[in-house]
């Protein structure tokens, strides 16, 4: 079954109306929620989610956990996602042009990336609080490249080439050779490169939003759709 744009946005506002009505209440109650939590214990540590938590927090020694005595170095700490990064476009006069590929062979290659990023976590962090953390991050960072391609982050779209071009040594850590590349993540977006789209800032906004609120309705459960 199909549905048109217009369809698509009528859709989501009735699904979705409710849920921003009362956002603009709950929004000066957040700081209550924080001050109202308990703390809680994580092995020898107690931490407090109170309102200093939010910024920055900080995961070095995380519930005394020794795999994150040095989490903060990557980001640095109140940079969990690197959203925060210097960026600095290369070749500037040099676009990279995109090139179409059948939409199951893009997806098969996403598919083998997550699945191979699913391995490094499994195989090479052991605590699973520490997974939590690290695929948080990582989601997180996921979320603020998506904030990218729907150009309403203000930075410009691309991949940093520099960081791209170690996939090779990440493939060799999935069979035991783990070798440290010498970056940070502080670094990724240092070495942006630009890659050419059909973006035009007078149709695509339109278009890109639709696009967002079909796949965000597509996670939905039919039943809460009316199918």
């Amino acid at each position: 079954m199909f549905f048109s744009t217009a369809a698509v946005l009528a859709l989501a506002s009735s699904v979705l109306a409710a849920p921003m009505a009362e956002k603009s209440k709950r929004t000066s109650s957040v700081p209550d929620i924080f001050n109202q939590l308990h703390a809680f214990s994580t092995s020898s540590q107690t931490v407090s989610l109170t309102n200093e938590a939010l910024v920055p927090f900080s995961f070095n020694n995380w519930g005394s956990l020794s795999s994150l005595s040095n989490f903060d170095s990557f980001f640095g700490a109140g940079n969990f996602d690197g959203r925060f990064n210097q960026i600095q476009v290369v070749n500037v006069q040099e676009v990279q042009v995109c090139s179409q590929v059948e939409i199951d062979i893009v997806q098969q290659n996403l598919a083998i990336l997550l699945e191979a990023m699913k391995q490094v976590l499994l195989t090479q962090v052991c605590e699973v609080e520490t997974q939590v953390i690290v695929s948080s991050q990582f989601s997180s960072h996921l979320q603020v490249f998506m904030e990218d391609v729907r150009h309403i982050s203000g930075r410009q779209v691309g991949f940093d080439s520099s960081i791209s071009s170690q996939l090779s040594s990440v493939l060799s850590s999935l069979g035991g050779n783990h070798v440290n590349l010498g970056f940070s993540g502080q670094s990724i977006g240092s070495n942006l490169q630009i890659v050419q789209s059909n973006f035009d800032s007078v149709n695509s906004p339109a278009r890109i939003h639709a696009a967002w609120v079909a796949s965000q309705l597509a996670v939905l459960p039919p039943s809460v759709l009316g199918f």
